[in-house]
């Protein structure tokens, strides 16, 4: 899909971060912290100060975005990552 913006003027163009990245961003760091060593600090540091209850859900429910990156624009390039082989990404990683 492409979407054209040629054709509006430059004032009315604005980029921005994204609230919802930045979460999965995070979330993703959690979930895999040795995909992201020099963030493996912090995601210990947000690990231990988790309520019990909170942590348990958070695990439980890693599976959705333990995997996510953002490539946008561009090729999905997941399905070709060899790393990413039979069993990663779902609940059943053990």
């Amino acid at each position: 899909m492409r979407i054209g913006i040629g054709a509006l003027p430059s004032g009315r163009l604005r980029f921005a971060a994204s609230p919802l990245a930045e979460l999965t961003a995070m979330l993703h760091v959690l979930a895999e912290p040795g995909h992201h060593p020099q963030l493996a600090g912090w995601a210990g540091d947000v690990w231990a100060g988790l309520r019990p209850e909170l942590a348990e859900r958070l695990r439980a429910a890693e599976f959705l975005w333990a995997f996510l990156t953002g490539r946008l624009p561009g090729p999905r390039a997941a399905a070709a990552d060899p790393r990413r082989g039979a069993g990663r990404g779902g609940p059943d990683r053990g």
